[in-house]
């Protein structure tokens, strides 16, 4: 019985018991974009996106809507974390990324577009 439960794992684990994976900053934006679609899917309401991009590191401040469609935009920003002084690495720090995901809403309340951007951009776009 222990080796079934062991092979096949607990079935009956709740998904909200699963923690969810931090942000990558060294990944690609169409990666970022699906990784980022777990956290703000289209439909949600802003305030969940929103909260769920804070909790990631982004810093969320809304913004001008750039179509005449929108109600509303919310720009959210991170940048790869402050590495160690160059005496205490061992190697070089990689690149740093800077991440934008701007969430867009015709109703002004839930989210009806994503889109996320790194700088720099990666050869994968």
């Amino acid at each position: 019985m222990i080796c079934l439960l062991a092979a096949t794992g607990c079935s009956a684990m709740d998904d909200a018991d699963i923690p969810s994976p931090s942000f990558r900053f060294q990944q690609s934006a169409a990666d970022a974009r699906t990784q980022v679609a777990q956290w703000a899917p289209i439909g949600a309401s802003l305030a969940d996106a929103t909260s769920a991009l804070s909790a990631q590191g982004f810093t969320c401040n809304p913004t001008e809507p750039s179509a005449q469609d929108l109600q509303s935009s919310t720009l959210c920003i991170t940048a790869t974390p402050v590495e160690s002084t160059p005496a205490q690495r061992t190697a070089a720090p990689p690149t740093p990324v800077n991440w934008f995901v701007t969430l867009d809403s015709r109703d002004g309340s839930s989210v009806s577009a994503v889109q996320v951007a790194r700088t720099p951009r990666d050869m994968e776009g």
